[in-house]
């Protein structure tokens, strides 16, 4: 049986994937219909945990819904989308992300 080579460490570390330190605070796009924009509002603004920045988003197309942009803490995810769902369960979600899609950060 042949030897097995010894996997050089430089190249052992070059293969390893970059790790990048975890976003702090995340960003969720919530939509909900025109009819609920006072309830859902305030769900947001009463939730446990304490969200770091809620924005009432305008709907140039005019999709016949009211969106908010939801600034939270990384750690505080999972409580506000038991929150909403238990709260709010008409609601949609966009993409939970460091940076919201297409919309300036707050």
């Amino acid at each position: 049986m042949p030897a097995r080579h010894a996997v050089l460490p430089a190249r052992q570390a070059r293969n390893r994937p970059i790790a990048r330190p975890a976003p702090e605070c995340l960003f969720l796009i919530v939509r909900v219909d025109p009819r609920h924009v006072f309830l859902a509002h305030r769900h947001l603004r009463q939730s446990r945990p304490r969200l770091l920045c809620v924005r009432m988003l305008s709907d140039p197309d005019r999709h016949g819904q009211a969106s908010f942009l939801v600034q939270l803490r990384q750690d505080d995810a999972g409580a506000l989308m038991h929150h909403l769902m238990t709260h709010l369960p008409a609601a949609e979600f966009g993409r939970l992300g460091p940076q919201p899609m297409g919309i300036p950060a707050p």
